[in-house]
């Protein structure tokens, strides 16, 4: 049988070596589909959150026929006309009344959702990774970037590179979605991205993908797919950020014993999500 996680044989970074250890012996989907998108969106922008979150979406395409055909009903069902579920916007009440059951819907994705939280505190993940200037020695950047939209760019595609080398197989073509961000602000950026992901993914990909797309939600046809997908990815930045923050307020980080005591504090939306 083959493994579900691609053993990623790294020391450094050192996050990289514990999520290989703990995603390894997880009970993991299969992602064996010939088209796998990669749906991503990001939070904790906001002043009393302390943490940045990154979600990633990977969603077996062929074998979630279920949920592309499930997600057109509910939207008619509960009227949500040109509506995005998103976490900001919960408040709107049809896309309240709406939540619990496109969250359970979708759990028919066949697909693995990720999300990293990163202190605030933390301004270079991993050394000078991020730096412009060791980029420039490398590759031409295209776009006027600036320091800190570069160093969160590659921050993002390093995650995304790493989840790429452990989920995926040899020959898979794949569609990077990202919520419309500065980071694909215009071709130039895009290219900068394209060049950026395939340096870093190549430190650790064993399996080679078929083909390798990049772009926003803003290609979406009208369907609301990739919408959808990146719904999911939103609620899931925006909810893990004050959950994070939340519990780092804890005395010592405190090991929750029950789940009233890990709900306390959190706004309705979070603990329904």
């Amino acid at each position: 049988m083959m493994p579900k996680w691609n053993d990623i044989v790294r020391d450094y970074p050192f996050w990289v070596s514990a999520l290989n250890k703990v995603m390894f012996i997880s009970d993991l989907p299969a992602l064996r589909g010939p088209s796998i998108y990669i749906v991503s969106d990001y939070a904790g922008e906001q002043k009393d959150i302390n943490y940045l979150t990154y979600s990633f979406l990977f969603c077996d395409v062929k074998s979630s026929q279920t949920w592309f055909k499930e997600s057109k009903q509910l939207r008619l069902n509960f009227n949500l006309g040109k509506r995005k579920m998103g976490y900001k916007t919960l408040n709107d009440g049809i896309q309240k009344n709406a939540l619990n059951d496109f969250l359970n819907k979708a759990n028919s994705i066949e697909g693995i959702l990720m999300s990293f939280a990163v202190n605030k505190n933390i301004t270079q993940y991993i050394d000078d990774f991020g730096s412009m200037e060791k980029w420039k020695k490398i590759i031409e950047l295209k776009a006027n970037w600036k320091a800190k939209e570069f160093e969160r760019m590659t921050r993002i595609v390093h995650f995304v590179s790493v989840l790429m080398a452990g989920l995926l197989k040899t020959g898979q073509n794949v569609y990077w979605i990202s919520d419309q961000d500065n980071i694909f602000a215009n071709s130039k950026y895009d290219s900068d991205v394209g060049a950026i992901i395939g340096k870093i993914s190549g430190m650790y990909m064993k399996n080679l993908p078929g083909e390798l797309g990049l772009g926003t939600t803003k290609i979406d046809n009208g369907e609301f797919i990739e919408e959808e997908l990146a719904s999911i990815s939103d609620l899931a930045a925006g909810a893990v950020a004050e959950i994070v923050t939340n519990y780092s307020k804890r005395p010592e980080w405190e090991k929750p014993n029950n789940l009233t005591y890990f709900m306390e504090g959190l706004k309705q939306k979070t603990q329904e999500i």
